[in-house]
């Protein structure tokens, strides 16, 4: 960048030294659900791989409903524990993988041998020297490559509802810190995709639970018609009765969303995430056990 440009350093009034840290939270509310703890209050990681602040968002994300949902009347005070419940293993998980990154970037003033002069020279040894710090951080770029960690991690609360016809046979993806597998298995993250006319998939979601139905032309049949209505009139009218907000996102041949999304009904949580799903409109049981456990009225199914 040029000769050196000399600075003037007239004083230096005060200095301090960073030290790695990661702290957890014993507990993250009150006795009473009175009080809650999210970002920094309630969990501290080390820098690397950038996820203090999204932890922070996604605190305030799932607290932000769930105390929303209790305020309207239509969540339960157990729908209040599960903040902690979710939230608490996922900033575990995130300091895990922050001092993993730590210790690969520490590792290499021991892999490589640094020299503060040849690193800066032109010359054979100063290009060799940079290469093999350059191929040292592609081999262990996990601190920019963890998009897995950040948002392929998956919820196992009690307003997980899980369904055995379905959740079995399509098993929750295996956990990759690099990468976040799509899927709608209860608890994980709804996929983002796009549909056919450009719009992104999450626009049709609605405040509160969204039902996401997919009907696909070459599927369809006269009971698949006849099941559709059926099933949504089920879970619209348990919401009705339990004051459950939840609109109902229909969608057409679909083709691309659905092969993402592989299920035919899908709940979707006002945070985005799912809580229950069916491979089939006619598998649709207990539409009220549903919509309660997912808003933390009633235990697992």
């Amino acid at each position: 960048m040029g000769s050196p440009y000399p600075i003037s350093i007239d004083e230096v009034p005060a200095t301090s030294i960073f030290t790695p840290t990661v702290a957890l939270a014993e507990t993250w509310s009150g006795n009473y659900q009175r009080v809650f703890l999210a970002g920094d209050a309630c969990h501290q990681t080390i820098p690397s791989g950038g996820y203090g602040m999204n932890m922070g968002l996604a605190d305030a994300w799932d607290l932000g409903w769930k105390l929303s949902a209790t305020v309207q009347g239509w969540g339960s005070t157990h729908l209040m524990k599960t903040y902690e419940q979710e939230r608490r293993p996922v900033a575990a998980l995130m300091q895990h993988w922050s001092k993993i990154h730590m210790m690969k970037l520490i590792g290499l003033s021991t892999a490589v041998k640094l020299d503060p002069v040849v690193i800066e020279s032109m010359d054979e040894r100063g290009i060799a020297l940079r290469e093999e710090i350059d191929q040292y951080i592609q081999q262990n770029d996990d601190h920019k490559q963890s998009f897995g960690v950040e948002m392929g991690h998956r919820y196992e609360s009690s307003l997980a509802v899980l369904n055995e016809q379905v959740d079995v046979e399509k098993a929750a993806p295996q956990f990759d810190s690099r990468n976040n597998i799509p899927t709608t298995f209860p608890g994980s993250r709804v996929p983002h995709v796009a549909l056919s006319d450009g719009s992104a998939i999450s626009d049709g979601f609605g405040k509160g639970f969204t039902m996401v139905a997919f009907l696909q032309k070459e599927a369809v049949t006269a009971g698949d018609q006849f099941q559709l209505p059926i099933a949504l009139a089920s879970f619209e009218e348990a919401a009705r009765q339990h004051r459950i907000p939840l609109k109902s996102l229909c969608l057409m041949n679909e083709t691309h969303a659905f092969r993402i999304w592989d299920a035919c009904l899908v709940l979707v949580r006002p945070d985005g995430f799912s809580a229950w799903r069916s491979d089939s409109l006619d598998k649709v049981h207990n539409a009220s056990q549903v919509l309660l456990q997912a808003t933390g009225h009633t235990s697992p199914l």
